[in-house]
């Protein structure tokens, strides 16, 4: 959903007159909850930020830590449904025109933490040929270790999700067409609930990436002597930060260099740094570390700098 579109939803649901600036990635208003969530039934201070997304996640966070919402517009737009008494069929209209998502794939994004992943039977796979053609720089050789598969059907390429202990609880298919949503989680994967590449070795220090193609060019550049793994987002869940002080030793942060790996800095660091050393990868570099070459990955994870405590 653009900005435009997001606005006028705002504008339903809170009667404020809400603008977007185009220079802006995020927009800030009142919390469309604050009458239900917020201590004193309302929000003053415009605390309420929805990241415009093209491919119409759009997540939001309520900063009022009686509120704390967090989640994507149409997860606000259900719980507001869910607080009113008066079912707002008109801010439903103004989603459903300006949303670019399927309605199929919504419920990829209605996700929760949980503790446990669902363990699935790994004939789940075969319908789903091994992917050894070279892609995005990727060796074969890498494409096998992770096991990467292709869903012709779809067009999309397929990373099998696997536990510590090998097990499949999951995939995600990255579209390779075009298709207006990048990835799509498979057999009702939650992603909040592992670490992607958590399975491909057990090297103490890890190596913290965003996205799948990230850990394969990271595992890659380092010829598999370095454990890689990908939140599948910026942001950590409380699950996630609860498999990396488990399985491993001390890590180096190594986000996209763009306003969401910014933000997954911080709750990153605050969830690691009292259990491990921890480094960040602070060098510029272009967008996401998936476009970088071997050696450029090597030199910045090399000379990442250790994050101290009280100084973070």
């Amino acid at each position: 959903m653009n900005g435009t579109g997001i606005s006028r939803l705002l504008n339903s649901l809170t009667g404020e007159r809400v603008t977007f600036d185009s220079q802006q990635e995020n927009i800030y208003v009142s919390c469309p909850l604050a009458q239900w969530t917020h201590q004193n039934g309302y929000d003053k201070s415009r605390g309420f930020s929805i990241k415009v997304n093209p491919f119409g996640v759009s997540p939001c966070y309520c900063w009022n830590t009686a509120c704390g919402f967090k989640g994507t517009l149409f997860q606000l737009l259900t719980k507001f449904e869910d607080y009113s008494k008066s079912y707002n069929q008109h801010a439903r209209d103004i989603y459903s025109t300006n949303s670019s998502l399927d309605p199929s794939d919504l419920l990829n994004f209605l996700e929760e933490d949980f503790e446990g992943a669902e363990k699935l039977d790994i004939s789940m796979l075969d319908g789903y040929p091994p992917f050894r053609e070279p892609w995005r720089n990727l060796s074969p050789e890498t494409l096998e270790a992770w096991d990467v598969r292709l869903d012709a059907q779809k067009s999309r390429i397929l990373f099998p999700v696997y536990t510590r202990d090998q097990e499949l609880v999951g995939a995600v298919g990255r579209t390779i067409n075009g298709h207006k949503l990048k990835y799509l989680n498979y057999w009702g994967f939650k992603k909040s609930r592992v670490l992607f590449g958590e399975g491909v070795d057990c090297n103490s220090h890890v190596i913290i990436l965003e996205g799948q193609v990230d850990a394969l060019k990271v595992w890659q550049a380092f010829s598999g002597t370095r454990a890689a793994v990908a939140l599948m987002g910026s942001k950590p869940s409380k699950t996630q930060l609860h498999r990396l002080v488990t399985y491993y030793d001390s890590a180096t942060i190594f986000l996209d260099n763009d306003v969401a790996g910014l933000a997954g800095l911080l709750p990153l660091v605050e969830g690691l740094i009292k259990e491990m050393p921890v480094f960040n990868v602070c060098k510029p570099y272009r967008g996401d570390p998936g476009s970088l070459s071997s050696e450029e990955i090597v030199s910045l994870v090399t000379n990442a700098v250790p994050i101290i405590l009280g100084l973070a």
